[in-house]
């Protein structure tokens, strides 16, 4: 009876067995069945029993639950606090080496220009001193 009880657990398949069992044999099913449930349920409530015990209540782990949540957003924060700062830092940095290129940029440039209207003045003395020359030939 155990092992059918056991394979077989809706009503339709112990409907026809009403009219054939004895009424011994339906109080021995309805025995068994109030049995196979009582070790269920105590099962069960062992196992809440040791879910309780490990884990706590529902308040309890509610708690863990929303502490766990704001010690990861503080987490969170602090490592977008740290990223901030040494981006920051390089920004400083690379503004400082920008500032550098600059300085060298405006003096190449400055030096370039220098030597561009130097070319440029002995250039055109060439071309005036090369005029005179072919005036005179």
């Amino acid at each position: 009876m155990q092992d059918f009880t056991r394979r077989h657990n809706a009503l339709a398949d112990y409907e026809p067995y009403f009219h054939t069992w004895t009424a011994e044999e339906m109080a021995n099913t309805g025995l068994t069945l109030c049995y196979q449930v009582d070790a269920m349920m105590n099962k069960f409530m062992d196992g809440l029993e040791h879910t309780f015990v490990t884990e706590g209540g529902i308040k309890e782990r509610m708690f863990r639950a929303r502490t766990g949540f704001r010690q990861q957003q503080d987490q969170r924060l602090a490592t977008l606090e740290q990223a901030l700062s040494d981006l920051e830092r390089r920004l400083a940095e690379a503004e400082a080496e920008a500032t550098h290129w600059q300085a060298a940029y405006n003096d190449l440039r400055a030096r370039a220009i220098k030597a561009y209207n130097e070319l440029k003045e002995e250039v055109e003395r060439l071309k005036k001193e090369e005029k005179q020359a072919s005036k005179q030939n």
